[in-house]
């Protein structure tokens, strides 16, 4: 980064990750990829926030709420499909509720899932996860 800031020549291009604890390190070589946004275009999505998801416990409500950093890959009635063969459903048009054992989902078509039984972020990450993907 310095030789870069000092314009200076002979720049080592490659990325090199550096264990303090272990001294050991791995150089690694990066290249350009033409369907990135960053390589190709100077667009910063990460930096800008396009992809923040976000994951809070809600207060003497035993549940998690997780805002994705897009929305649903799938669409909501598929979801509801795939889910019914291994859980409770029910599914009012503009919402969905998914129950397996002691948790219950509450998915939203924008992405957002609600989930009950929990206030564990980790536990409702994973769930999250394994149900609804991302």
């Amino acid at each position: 980064a310095i030789k870069i800031l000092l314009e200076a020549e002979n720049i080592c291009k490659d990325l090199i990750y550096f264990d303090l604890s272990t001294n050991e390190f791995v150089k690694t070589k990066i290249e350009r990829r033409k369907d990135c946004p960053l390589c190709e275009g100077g667009v910063f999505e990460y930096l800008e926030g396009k992809f923040l998801s976000s994951a809070v416990a809600l207060c003497g409500r035993n549940a998690v709420q997780i805002s994705p950093e897009r929305e649903l890959a799938v669409p909501i009635e598929m979801m509801a499909e795939k889910l019914r063969k291994i859980g409770e459903v029910s599914y009012a048009g503009y919402l969905l509720k998914f129950k397996k054992e002691e948790y219950e989902l509450v998915i939203f078509p924008d992405g957002r899932v609600m989930v009950k039984g929990t206030e564990d972020i980790s536990l409702a990450k994973s769930l999250y996860a394994k149900y609804v993907g991302h």
